[in-house]
């Protein structure tokens, strides 16, 4: 099991790598279109936040922090760029993965209540990593429309 927590610890690292190398594209695209709802849909940066509040809640569950406490946080730390917004879910995840426990470490078994549901610490570590996917996933899509739209 050892080997599979370094891989899932590892892939939840990816996200860190990808959005840095995220940074530069953005600095090319403005404010308002990245803010842009398509239909049926969230904005780019609706997606970042949402990563933003996914991250404080990983971190609540992995060192158990009241939500008062996380609320407050996120709510004196408004992002105003999509950088620093980017600059933030990085630093976050940076944090929590530094904050799990060992990979040999019982508590990757103990039981968690998350999204409404029980499960073990190692299978909602790897739903946070198959989110990350599929964000990202969302996101490079818009990112391709907004691409062909100027290419028009």
């Amino acid at each position: 099991m050892r080997s599979e927590i370094q891989s899932l610890k590892e892939q939840l690292l990816y996200l860190v790598d990808e959005l840095d190398a995220q940074r530069p594209l953005y600095r090319k695209v403005s404010d308002s279109i990245l803010g842009e709802r398509p239909p049926g849909d969230v904005s780019i940066r609706d997606h970042y936040e949402h990563m933003l509040q996914a991250e404080e809640k990983f971190f609540r569950h992995i060192i158990k922090r009241s939500s008062d406490e996380v609320a407050e946080k996120l709510a004196s730390e408004e992002a105003t760029s999509i950088d620093t917004l980017l600059v933030r879910i990085m630093n976050a995840r940076a944090r929590n993965v530094q904050n799990l426990p060992a990979d040999d470490s019982d508590l990757w078994e103990e039981s968690i209540t998350a999204n409404e549901r029980s499960c073990s610490l190692l299978e909602w570590t790897y739903q946070v990593a198959l989110g990350d996917a599929k964000t990202l996933r969302a996101i490079t899509m818009q990112l391709s429309e907004i691409r062909m739209l100027f290419r028009q």
